[in-house]
């Protein structure tokens, strides 16, 4: 499993097929293949399609956002065990 670092300020991590591709217009940058991915790191303005960060929750690969100067902006990050969901203890009556 590897890191996958995408440094831009353009374009587009979309999904196409099992994989994901950055896109800047009609032009193909990057191929990423999910099953080799740990981790994302994502430093600049990059556009991501809904079907791209499903395919990143479906293969649970931890992203994160970076703006251009290295300042944190956010993360995606999954549980490497099974999480329980509590039930709603209200007593009823």
């Amino acid at each position: 499993m590897s890191i996958i670092y995408v440094v831009s300020d353009y374009g587009r991590l979309v999904k196409n097929g099992d994989v994901l591709q950055l896109r800047k217009g009609d032009d193909l940058l990057k191929t990423i293949f999910p099953f080799k991915t740990e981790q994302l790191v994502i430093i600049g303005r990059i556009e991501i399609t809904s079907a791209a960060i499903n395919l990143l929750m479906r293969h649970q690969i931890d992203t994160v956002f970076l703006h251009r100067n290295g300042k944190f902006n956010g993360k995606f990050a999954f549980a490497s065990a099974p999480i329980r969901f509590r039930c709603d203890q209200r007593s009823v009556g």
